[in-house]
């Protein structure tokens, strides 16, 4: 009997069948449900009480902003639409359109209803008492009303009840498709008498904003270096490419958060911000103070002025900003741009902690984005902001650098703290020893700190930590002004140097010979360069007679610095050459200090054997 009615229905004259009025990649996700959370296959492909078909779109609401069309499921009159309501609801319960949130409804001739309801905001477009063609476009699928994700809930009618378009074993004795197809499958999308019309063009994208970011770094004054653009003095390694300042500076993170969106922003209100921007200054930094400028209304991010933001009461006083915080923005025009300025000044030397970061997020932008309480937290909400896949985020890489300290621990062997050969000797890192490796093959090594335009005033003395394999050696550090000899005992020992009258006014670079003009094959390394405001304490002199390991001291052990002293024979008589200095600098090279009745010729490290080594103002060495 049941059979009998199936053929009898469906050979009616004027009966409508219905193609699959979703348009894309989609996917059926719940059928009508006729009782006990059971579909037309007695699957349970369904949730209770639903009386409709649903199809959802893949990629959610990213496919959502790309736009997926819905359109008419046969011929027919669109009877009623609505439009305008909240079209990102994932709650199920968003209000408006009577559950169906935005939706169409079409009558046709057969007396069938079809309900296309969920649409996205402003995308309806037909009007009431439209005839339409099937397979015309009538909207976009969205996620409007009672809706939990953008998908489109597809409803047949018939007599004014709700009735489920397939059949199946479980299910009615009529389908009202032109073909359902297999069960968890699509109905075909073509319509009864072959392809419809083409659809006119989709409608414009809804205004809303689509706020960007961009941070740049900016310093006072005029800085000086070996390259032509400053912000980045120090090239090597991890440290290329990211802006480099010296403790004492003051600089500005410069942060410009830039409406390219075809809709303004909600306005501000004292109960809810309109765009909320989040920072936090790392340590190594002191904040200094801050300013929102806009480009309103010129729009070219160019002419900055003063943004009335400033005058927010929710926000700090212009030179009170804290270390981390939040900064109201007020809200924003379609094509406006507000720059945030974070002064700050740096007052340590980071470079051997690694790179530091000031960090910057929109932390809400009220109806489209947010929460986003820190750096790394993810985000509740986000309608239609695209910046950085939807993370809102930008960050100010900084190195800072001590013109008085270099200490060589980034740990990598291309960061060498803007460090370079004045010889011909080839420079690295060895990260494991955290030194500056100079290494020579037969020329005196020599290197040179960057431009670092230092008042000197108050600076005494420097400390260096030399290793080397060299006999005892006379060192120089030079400067513009003049230069200081100093004992270059090398095994790793800290070597105190005075740096005598010539030092005074602004230095701009220092040079350092950590063997003279004495030739060498093989490597030096520097552990560290430090400028000291107090003299380094000179010990007392030696008493007469042996040295600390009971041998004579070696004849001009102790010559005046400058002096060609030809090794140290008395009287500037030319020394016993070293046989490893063949060829080295006039007056027969360097003698070798003898360590327990054997010439030192291995780098040593650790206390024994260390030496601390003075050159006082006059120039006069002693150890």
């Amino acid at each position: 009997m049941r059979a009998f009615a199936w053929i009898l229905v469906a050979t009616l004259a004027g009966a409508v069948e219905f193609r699959q009025p979703a348009v894309g990649n989609v996917v059926v996700t719940a059928y009508y449900d006729l009782g006990g959370t059971q579909d037309w296959n007695c699957g349970n492909h369904t949730y209770r009480g639903h009386r409709g078909t649903d199809i959802a779109i893949i990629g959610r609401f990213v496919a959502q902003d790309e736009g997926r069309d819905v359109v008419a499921g046969a011929d027919g009159r669109v009877t009623r639409t609505h439009d305008g309501e909240f079209d990102r609801c994932t709650t199920g319960n968003c209000a408006g359109g009577g559950g169906f949130g935005n939706h169409v409804v079409i009558e046709h001739d057969d007396g069938k209803v079809t309900y296309y309801a969920h649409l996205r905001r402003g995308s309806v477009a037909v009007a009431e008492g439209q005839q339409v063609r099937c397979g015309e476009r009538l909207g976009q699928v969205g996620s409007s009303g009672f809706s939990t994700g953008p998908h489109l809930h597809f409803e047949v009618r018939v007599g004014g009840a709700a009735d489920d378009p397939f059949t199946g074993p479980c299910g009615g004795p009529l389908s009202y498709w032109v073909d359902q197809g297999a069960y968890r499958a699509l109905p075909t999308s073509e319509c009864v008498g072959g392809e419809p019309p083409p659809p006119p063009p989709p409608p414009p994208p809804p205004e809303r904003p689509d706020m960007h970011l961009e941070a740049s770094w900016a310093a006072d004054g005029v800085r000086r270096c070996d390259f032509d653009q400053c912000d980045d003095f120090a090239r090597g390694g991890r440290s290329g490419g990211v802006f480099d300042v010296w403790v004492g500076d003051e600089v500005e993170l410069r942060v410009v958060v830039h409406n390219r969106g075809n809709g303004s922003t909600a306005g501000e209100s004292e109960g809810d911000a309109a765009v909320t921007f989040a920072y936090e200054i790392p340590e190594g930094f002191d904040p200094v103070g801050y300013l929102i400028e806009t480009d309103h209304p010129e729009m070219d991010r160019s002419s900055w002025r003063r943004n009335d933001a400033m005058d927010n009461a929710a926000n700090p006083p212009e030179a009170e900003l804290p270390r981390a915080g939040r900064l109201r923005l007020n809200g924003f025009s379609s094509g406006e741009a507000k720059r945030v300025r974070l002064r700050m000044r740096a007052t340590r030397r980071t470079v051997g902690d690694g790179t530091a970061e000031v960090r910057t997020w929109i932390a809400h932008l009220r109806n489209y984005y947010g929460e986003k309480d820190g750096w790394d937290d993810g985000v509740e909400t986000n309608h239609g902001q695209t910046f950085n896949d939807g993370d809102l985020r930008v960050a100010g890489p900084v190195d800072v650098f001590d013109r008085r300290r270099f200490l060589f621990d980034g740990g990598d062997a291309a960061l060498l703290e803007a460090w370079r050969s004045c010889g011909e000797g080839a420079l690295s890192v060895d990260t494991g020893a955290a030194a500056l490796v100079v290494a020579t093959d037969g020329t005196a090594p020599c290197l040179e700190s960057p431009i670092i335009d230092l008042d000197v005033a108050g600076i005494a003395g420097v400390r260096l930590a030399l290793q080397h394999d060299a006999d005892t050696s006379q060192g120089r550090v030079g400067w513009s002004g003049g230069e200081v000899g100093f004992r270059s005992v090398g095994d790793g020992s800290v070597e105190p140097v005075h740096l005598g009258p010539a030092w005074g006014g602004v230095v701009d670079r220092i040079r350092l010979y950590p063997l003279g003009d004495a030739p060498h094959v093989g490597e030096v390394r520097v552990h560290s360069v430090e400028l000291v405001d107090e003299a380094p304490a000179e010990p007392p002199p030696p008493p007469p007679g042996p040295d600390s390991d009971g041998l004579p001291p070696p004849p001009g052990d102790a010559g005046p610095v400058g002096q060609d002293d030809g090794g140290g024979g008395p009287g500037g008589e030319a020394g016993p050459a070293d046989p490893k200095m063949d060829g080295g600098s006039s007056g027969g090279g360097w003698r070798p200090v003898r360590r327990h009745g054997a010439s030192r010729g291995r780098l040593r490290s650790g206390a024994a054997g260390r030496r601390a080594v003075v050159v006082d103002a006059a120039g006069t060495q002693r150890a």
